[in-house]
């Protein structure tokens, strides 16, 4: 119960803050992350080739594409990285632990502002991963 509280007062604090951020852009209503920072954590493909990414924002915190068909089938928003795009040949040139500068989406919730695919309340709480639609990333030098 204790981190079923916690977990909507973080989701409600979350969504403030983004909706503060995304004000503060020159047009409010495009929900764009751009130029963040961050380290690849995983780069892998689902079982028929689409890339799957994580990039982690600081410890134990990762915006990341959903990581099978299943779950991406039952959302409305894309974010396995289509073979032989742009974005996936980016990809293809980078490794683990690399700094990336990139750009995209979080996937919106109804319930918590941003999905967040930890299978736990325990993993939501100790290592959120922000389902996120990277639309660029290039290599930081």
């Amino acid at each position: 119960m204790q981190r079923a509280n916690y977990l909507a007062k973080r989701s409600n604090k979350i969504c403030k803050l983004l909706i503060k951020f995304f004000q503060s852009q020159s047009n409010p209503y495009d929900e764009k992350v751009i130029d963040w920072i961050g380290k690849i954590h995983l780069i892998d493909s689902t079982f028929d080739g689409y890339g799957v990414l994580s990039v982690k924002l600081a410890d134990d915190l990762f915006v990341q594409t959903w990581n099978n068909a299943v779950s991406e089938a039952l959302s409305d928003k894309k974010t396995l990285i289509k073979p032989n795009s742009k974005l996936f040949n980016s990809i293809l040139e980078m490794k683990e632990g690399q700094r990336v500068k990139f750009s995209g989406y979080f996937v919106g919730s109804p319930k918590d502002c941003i999905e967040e695919q930890s299978m736990t309340q325990t993993g939501k709480l100790l290592k959120p991963e922000f389902t996120f639609q990277f639309s660029k990333i290039s290599k930081i030098k």
